[in-house]
């Protein structure tokens, strides 16, 4: 993997491990639930897709005839529905086991942390990697 895509894939990663920290930080105390960015990440790959159309079909206007716009397009169309799917899966999640703390058996604790921890930050972190990874490579 080239050196620029690696370090525009670390990027976001360390402001979400930011976001963690000042999270814990406004809450006065450090959890776990602290991390639980799921939805945030997701949000952040659908702004990020949104604003890409925005800044594409602005740079479109000065586009020799013979680049292919729609191919680009395609690539953010299917960044934004993806994110939409990973806001809506990690939503879902949270709904479903997200209680505060002290409420639930220490299974069922272990079980949300992987669930919410895991599975919701990696469905946003997938869909903001493949969109950072598409447009460093020019794709979107």
């Amino acid at each position: 993997m080239e050196i620029h895509i690696l370090l525009g894939l670390m990027i976001p990663v360390a402001f979400f491990a930011f976001t963690g920290m000042v999270k814990s930080l406004v809450k006065s105390n450090w959890t776990w639930a602290n991390f639980y960015l799921g939805i945030d990440i997701a949000l952040a790959a659908l702004a990020n897709a949104i604003v890409n159309v925005v800044d594409s079909v602005h740079q479109s206007e000065k586009l020799p005839p013979d680049v292919n716009f729609g191919h680009q397009m395609a690539y953010t169309v299917i960044c934004i529905v993806l994110a939409f799917a990973a806001l809506l899966i990690t939503m879902g999640l949270h709904q479903r086991f997200d209680v505060p703390d002290g409420f639930e058996a220490g299974n069922r604790r272990v079980a949300r942390g992987i669930l919410l921890g895991v599975v919701g930050n990696l469905a946003g972190g997938c869909v903001l990697g493949l969109f950072i990874y598409w447009k460093l490579r020019r794709l979107v």
